[in-house]
C-alpha cells in the first residue's frame, strides 16, 4: 500500500504541506473496496466502511464490528446527521464466541444522502 508523504516544500515565502493535498484527493478517489480493506481505526475511516458495508445490505454490530467499526450505533448515529436514511432493527444473534445477544442492532441503509428516494 502507498502511503502519501508529507513533504514540505517552500516556495514564494509560503510553506506547502503536499501530502496532505495527496491524501485528501485519494480519500475522494477511494473506491468501496479501497474502503473496505483500509486498516486506519480513524474515525473518518470507520464512517466510510460503515456506509460502504451497508451499501451492499443490512450489517448487524457484530458484522460491523467483525469489519473494523467498534462504535457501530455512534458511527451510524453520525451517518444519520450527515443526512443518510438508516433504520435499525434489533435481533437476535450470536457471536463467533456462541454469546447470545437478544438486543443486537442490524443496520438498513434506505437512502444516501442527497439521493433521490427510488420507487
Amino acid at each position: 500500500m502507498d502511503y502519501p508523504t508529507n513533504e514540505i516544500a517552500t516556495g514564494g515565502g509560503g510553506i506547502i504541506v503536499s501530502g496532505v493535498a495527496n491524501q485528501i484527493e485519494q480519500a475522494q478517489c477511494n473506491t468501496d473496496a479501497d474502503v473496505l480493506k483500509s486498516r486506519s481505526t480513524s474515525t473518518e475511516a470507520q464512517r466510510a466502511k460503515l456506509l460502504a458495508l451497508l451499501q451492499r445490505g443490512p450489517k448487524t454490530t457484530i458484522e460491523a464490528r467483525n469489519n473494523g467499526v467498534m462504535m457501530p450505533a455512534t458511527r451510524v448515529f453520525e451517518l444519520k446527521r450527515a443526512g443518510h436514511i438508516i433504520t435499525t432493527e434489533l435481533v437476535t444473534q450470536y457471536d463467533d464466541n456462541g454469546f447470545i445477544h437478544p438486543r443486537c442492532a442490524r443496520y438498513h441503509l434506505i437512502q444516501l444522502a442527497g439521493k433521490e428516494a427510488q420507487p
